[in-house]
Protein backbone atom coordinates (compact mmCIF):
# COMPACT_ATOMS: atom_id res chain seq x y z
CA UNK A 1 0.00 0.00 0.00
CA UNK A 2 0.92 3.62 -0.37
CA UNK A 3 2.73 5.57 2.28
CA UNK A 4 0.24 6.85 4.85
CA UNK A 5 -2.43 4.28 3.99
CA UNK A 6 -2.50 2.79 7.51
CA UNK A 7 -0.32 -0.31 7.19
CA UNK A 8 1.59 0.44 10.38
CA UNK A 9 -1.66 1.19 12.23
CA UNK A 10 -2.99 -2.25 11.28
CA UNK A 11 0.23 -3.80 12.59
CA UNK A 12 0.03 -1.86 15.87
CA UNK A 13 -3.60 -2.85 16.36
CA UNK A 14 -2.86 -6.52 15.62
CA UNK A 15 0.02 -6.47 18.11
CA UNK A 16 -2.08 -4.80 20.81
CA UNK A 17 -5.03 -7.19 20.38
CA UNK A 18 -2.78 -10.23 20.78
CA UNK A 19 -0.82 -8.76 23.69
CA UNK A 20 -3.98 -7.71 25.57
CA UNK A 21 -5.19 -11.31 25.24
CA UNK A 22 -1.96 -12.47 26.89
CA UNK A 23 -0.15 -13.59 23.73
CA UNK A 24 3.46 -12.51 23.18
CA UNK A 25 4.22 -10.69 19.91
CA UNK A 26 7.44 -10.02 18.00
CA UNK A 27 7.40 -6.73 16.11
CA UNK A 28 10.21 -6.22 13.59
CA UNK A 29 10.35 -2.53 12.68
CA UNK A 30 12.28 -1.47 9.59
CA UNK A 31 11.32 2.17 9.11
CA UNK A 32 12.41 5.13 11.23
CA UNK A 33 11.66 4.82 14.92
CA UNK A 34 9.03 2.64 16.53
CA UNK A 35 5.78 4.52 17.28
CA UNK A 36 5.78 3.58 20.96
CA UNK A 37 3.47 6.40 22.02
CA UNK A 38 0.87 5.35 19.43
CA UNK A 39 1.08 1.72 20.59
CA UNK A 40 0.59 2.91 24.18
CA UNK A 41 -2.52 4.85 23.13
CA UNK A 42 -3.98 1.79 21.41
CA UNK A 43 -3.27 -0.43 24.42
CA UNK A 44 -4.71 2.18 26.78
CA UNK A 45 -8.03 1.90 24.90
CA UNK A 46 -8.09 -1.84 25.67
CA UNK A 47 -6.78 -1.80 29.27
CA UNK A 48 -8.24 -0.68 32.55
CA UNK A 49 -5.24 -0.23 34.83
CA UNK A 50 -1.65 0.96 34.60
CA UNK A 51 -0.55 -2.56 35.55
CA UNK A 52 -2.50 -4.05 32.62
CA UNK A 53 -0.92 -1.52 30.26
CA UNK A 54 2.59 -2.39 31.46
CA UNK A 55 1.96 -6.14 31.29
CA UNK A 56 0.59 -5.78 27.77
CA UNK A 57 3.50 -3.62 26.61
CA UNK A 58 5.94 -6.18 28.04
CA UNK A 59 4.42 -8.88 25.82
CA UNK A 60 5.48 -7.01 22.67
CA UNK A 61 9.11 -7.60 21.74
CA UNK A 62 10.30 -4.85 19.41
CA UNK A 63 13.40 -5.22 17.25
CA UNK A 64 14.76 -2.56 14.90
CA UNK A 65 15.91 -4.05 11.59
CA UNK A 66 18.66 -2.13 9.79
CA UNK A 67 18.99 -3.98 6.48
CA UNK A 68 17.91 -7.09 4.60
CA UNK A 69 21.03 -8.97 5.80
CA UNK A 70 20.16 -7.98 9.39
CA UNK A 71 16.58 -9.21 8.78
CA UNK A 72 17.83 -12.59 7.57
CA UNK A 73 20.22 -12.84 10.50
CA UNK A 74 17.47 -12.08 13.02
CA UNK A 75 15.09 -14.56 11.35
CA UNK A 76 17.73 -17.27 11.21
CA UNK A 77 19.27 -16.81 14.67
CA UNK A 78 17.26 -14.78 17.18
CA UNK A 79 13.59 -15.22 16.43
CA UNK A 80 13.28 -18.97 16.86
CA UNK A 81 14.59 -18.90 20.43
CA UNK A 82 12.25 -16.05 21.34
CA UNK A 83 9.27 -17.87 19.84
CA UNK A 84 10.11 -21.02 21.81
CA UNK A 85 11.05 -19.35 25.09
CA UNK A 86 8.19 -16.84 25.24
CA UNK A 87 5.44 -18.69 23.39
CA UNK A 88 5.09 -16.01 20.74
CA UNK A 89 1.85 -16.23 18.76
CA UNK A 90 2.31 -13.38 16.28
CA UNK A 91 5.28 -12.07 14.28
CA UNK A 92 4.90 -8.70 12.55
CA UNK A 93 7.26 -7.20 9.98
CA UNK A 94 6.63 -3.53 9.26
CA UNK A 95 7.74 -3.07 6.46
CA UNK A 96 9.53 -5.64 4.33
CA UNK A 97 9.79 -3.37 1.32
CA UNK A 98 11.44 -0.57 3.29
CA UNK A 99 14.62 -2.54 3.92
CA UNK A 100 14.89 -3.62 0.30
CA UNK A 101 13.93 -0.26 -1.16
CA UNK A 102 16.33 1.53 1.19
CA UNK A 103 19.36 -0.63 0.38
CA UNK A 104 21.22 1.01 -2.50
CA UNK A 105 23.30 -2.15 -3.03
CA UNK A 106 20.24 -4.00 -4.33
CA UNK A 107 19.59 -2.63 -7.78
CA UNK A 108 18.62 -5.79 -9.61
CA UNK A 109 14.95 -6.81 -9.56
CA UNK A 110 16.00 -10.45 -9.57
CA UNK A 111 18.05 -9.96 -6.43
CA UNK A 112 15.15 -8.21 -4.71
CA UNK A 113 12.87 -11.08 -5.65
CA UNK A 114 15.39 -13.59 -4.31
CA UNK A 115 15.62 -11.73 -0.99
CA UNK A 116 11.83 -11.58 -0.64
CA UNK A 117 11.63 -15.30 -1.44
CA UNK A 118 14.29 -16.08 1.17
CA UNK A 119 12.48 -14.09 3.87
CA UNK A 120 9.15 -15.61 2.87
CA UNK A 121 10.55 -19.14 2.99
CA UNK A 122 11.96 -18.60 6.48
CA UNK A 123 8.65 -17.15 7.68
CA UNK A 124 6.79 -20.15 6.28
CA UNK A 125 9.11 -22.52 8.15
CA UNK A 126 8.50 -20.62 11.39
CA UNK A 127 4.73 -20.63 10.83
CA UNK A 128 4.62 -24.34 10.19
CA UNK A 129 6.99 -25.33 12.97
CA UNK A 130 5.58 -23.13 15.75
CA UNK A 131 2.00 -22.52 14.56
CA UNK A 132 2.39 -18.76 14.72
CA UNK A 133 0.70 -16.11 12.65
CA UNK A 134 2.73 -13.64 10.60
CA UNK A 135 1.76 -10.19 9.34
CA UNK A 136 4.05 -8.65 6.73
CA UNK A 137 3.46 -5.22 5.22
Amino acid sequence: GESGSGKSQVCLHAASVQAVQGNPVIFLQTESSFPLSRLSQIILERSETEEEINETMNRIFIKKIQSYSHMLSVLNKDIEALIKDRGVKLLIIDSITAIIRGDKDIEDVGERTEILHSVGSKLQVLCNKYKISVVVV
